[in-house]
C-alpha cells in the first residue's frame, strides 16, 4: 500500500487481534507527521458542504492528508465516507442538514408505524452521494488506501432520527409492538445499505474497515446504539439487543461502540453476545479519558472481548502495565515520526504476553 509500507505486517497482526492472539505485542495505531511527505498537490478550496459531499473534493483532501501522515504500527490510511452518524435513515426519506461540524437529522416521519413501509430508494440524493464518494475513493485508492463502509447508524438511533428522540421514548411505552416492527424493517435496511457499500468497495480492496479504523479480511463494522443511554437495561435487551445480535452474526468481525458513562449499564448484556469480538470504549465529553476506566477495561478483557480506545502516547506505558495484551488495540498520535517509532519500540519491548 503506497501510504502504508508495512501493510502486510499490519494485516497479519489484525488477524491475530480478532482471535485475541498476541504475535509479539498488543496492537497500537500511531500517527505522526511524515518526515518526508509524498508530493501530492494541495486540494482545491471548497465550502463546508462541498468538502463533505463532492467525491473529487473528499478524495483530494484525504489523499493530501495521507501524503503528510506517517502511519505507524497498525494505523493505516482510511477514507471515512463521513455523511454523519445515521445517514442510513435518509435513504428511507429522512432529512439531513449539513453544518460546519456535523450532519443533523431532523425528524421526518410522525410515527414508527410508517417505518415498516419505507423502501430503500436508490435514486435518493443522499444514497447517490454516499455511493459516488465510496466509488470514487475505492477506485482512486486502489493500492494506496482503504475506503470505509459509511456510518449507517445504529437501529435505535436511525429510528430516533426518523421520528424524533422524545417521540421514540414515549412510543416504547405506548406502542412497543410498533417499535419492534420498525426495528425489524430498519435492520433489513441496514443489511441492504451495508451490502450496497460492500459491493462497491470489494472490487478495489481486500477486506473492509468502518470509520473506527480497524481492518478485517471479511465484513467488519463498528455497531452502536447511542440511544441506549436513555433506556433501562430491560428495555435495551427487549427492543435493541436482538438487532445487534443479528448484525454481529452477519459480520465476519464486529466491534461495539460503547459511548459514554450512561451506556455502561448495558455492558453486561453486550458481553454475553457470542459473535461480538471487541468493545470500543469512548468515555464521552467531560468524562475522564479511557485509561482512567481500568476496572471497566479489565472487565471487557476478562469476558473474552477485545478492546479499542484512544490514549495519549504518554499513557501507553500505564496501559501496558494494567491491561492484558490479548485483544488490546490502542489508538494514539505523536508529534514526530521519530517519537512514533520510539513508542512502537517501547510497546514491542514491554507489551508481550504475561
Amino acid at each position: 500500500m503506497l501510504y502504508k509500507e508495512d501493510w502486510a505486517d499490519a494485516q497479519r497482526r489484525f488477524l491475530g487481534w480478532w482471535d485475541r492472539e498476541v504475535l509479539d505485542r498488543p496492537l497500537v495505531q500511531v500517527t505522526a507527521p511524515r518526515d518526508r511527505p509524498f508530493p501530492v498537490p494541495e486540494p482545491p478550496p471548497a465550502t463546508v458542504e462541498e468538502a463533505r459531499i463532492l467525491p473529487e473534493v473528499v478524495v483530494s483532501r484525504n489523499e493530501h492528508r495521507f501524503a503528510q501522515t506517517w502511519f505507524g504500527g497498525e494505523a493505516f490510511p482510511n477514507v471515512f465516507v463521513n455523511m454523519g452518524p445515521g445517514i442510513g435513515g435518509t435513504f428511507l426519506g429522512g432529512n439531513a442538514l449539513i453544518d460546519e461540524n456535523t450532519v443533523w437529522f431532523p425528524p421526518s416521519h410522525p410515527s414508527v408505524d410508517e417505518i415498516p413501509h419505507l423502501p430503500f430508494d436508490r435514486a435518493n440524493r443522499w444514497w447517490k452521494i454516499v455511493a459516488a464518494i465510496t466509488r470514487a475513493s475505492a477506485e482512486a485508492g486502489e493500492g494506496k488506501w482503504l475506503t470505509s463502509i459509511t456510518d449507517i447508524g445504529g437501529i435505535a438511533d436511525l429510528m430516533a432520527n426518523l421520528i424524533g428522540t422524545d417521540r421514540l421514548l414515549f412510543t416504547l411505552h405506548e406502542n412497543p409492538e410498533g417499535v419492534i416492527r420498525a426495528r425489524d424493517r430498519l435492520l433489513r435496511h441496514w443489511f441492504e445499505v451495508y451490502d450496497g457499500c460492500y459491493d462497491i468497495i470489494r472490487r478495489h480492496q481486500e477486506g473492509t474497515t468502518p470509520w473506527l479504523g480497524v481492518w478485517s479480511p471479511g465484513k467488519c463494522y463498528s455497531s452502536q446504539c447511542d440511544f441506549s443511554a436513555m433506556i433501562s437495561p430491560e428495555m435495551f435487551r427487549r427492543f435493541f439487543l436482538p438487532d445487534l445480535c443479528a448484525q454481529f452474526a452477519f459480520l465476519t468481525h464486529s466491534v461495539y461502540h460503547l459511548d459514554g458513562p450512561d451506556a455502561v449499564v448495558h455492558l453486561d448484556a453486550l458481553l454475553e453476545l457470542e459473535h461480538l469480538h471487541a468493545i470500543q470504549w469512548v468515555p464521552g465529553d467531560g468524562a475522564p479519558p479511557a485509561i482512567e476506566w481500568v476496572p471497566l477495561l479489565r472487565k471487557v478483557q476478562e469476558r473474552g472481548k477485545g478492546l479499542v480506545f484512544v490514549i495519549a502516547a504518554k499513557d501507553v506505558p500505564r496501559a501496558l502495565r494494567e491491561l492484558r495484551p490479548e485483544g488490546l488495540l490502542m489508538q494514539t498520535w505523536c508529534g514526530s515520526e521519530a517519537e512514533g517509532r520510539d513508542l512502537l519500540r517501547y510497546v514491542e519491548t514491554h507489551g508481550g504476553t504475561r
